[in-house]
């Protein structure tokens, strides 16, 4: 099962003409755009405040197996912000993106894209009550609708204007990842090399 705008009733078609035209101006879409938006929400997982976001296209939806991951530009109807809305299905029994840039803002941790809410939409792929005959190991794994929102959307390194902007770029994540590893931070585990990088 994948989020698709087309077949998730979650998304739903906008029909407030004001805030359709403040959107349709913010996200600089073309006029045949106009008919494509839609709302979403978003449910805090932790404050349980409820938000609405106006989106049009995917930027990317290539991540089709198995999560059906893809990423909106998103007008933020409580701010009239655009920003950055994840569209996923989070694996049960791993952390959850949203707490981890919790924790992360929590630690003062450099260089690491503003968040603003994430939580469960409430639709779940491959129950474990759906195949309790089934053995443990046979088992499908269970997946979570799941939205991220960051206050920060960026830019692909595969376009950059200068090898100064890459430099700094990748300069900037390692040191986030560094600080964000650090006993002194959040985990007692040690770097790993594998885990220093750009995503």
């Amino acid at each position: 099962m994948l989020a698709k705008p087309l077949f998730d009733v979650t998304f739903t078609h906008i029909t407030d003409n004001t805030k359709a035209q403040r959107a349709h101006l913010a996200l600089h879409l073309q006029r045949k755009d106009t008919d494509l938006l839609h709302k979403v929400t978003v449910t805090d997982d932790v404050t349980k405040e409820i938000t609405s976001y106006i989106v049009s296209k995917p930027f990317t939806n290539n991540h089709i197996f198995p999560v059906g991951t893809r990423c909106f530009n998103a007008y933020d109807c409580q701010t009239g912000a655009i920003v950055l809305l994840k569209d996923t299905w989070r694996v049960d029994n791993y952390e959850r993106e949203g707490c981890i840039y919790r924790e992360l803002h929590k630690a003062h941790v450099r260089n690491i894209a503003a968040f603003i809410t994430a939580g469960d939409v409430g639709y779940v792929c491959g129950q474990t009550k759906n195949f309790s005959d089934v053995p443990e190991e046979k088992r499908p794994r269970v997946h979570y609708h799941y939205r991220l929102v960051l206050g920060t959307i960026g830019t692909s390194l595969t376009h950059f204007p200068s090898t100064w902007h890459l430099v700094n770029a990748a300069t900037s994540a390692l040191i986030g990842n560094v600080l964000f590893t650090s006993p002194r931070t959040l985990t007692n585990k040690p770097m790993l090399p594998q885990r220093i990088g750009t995503r």
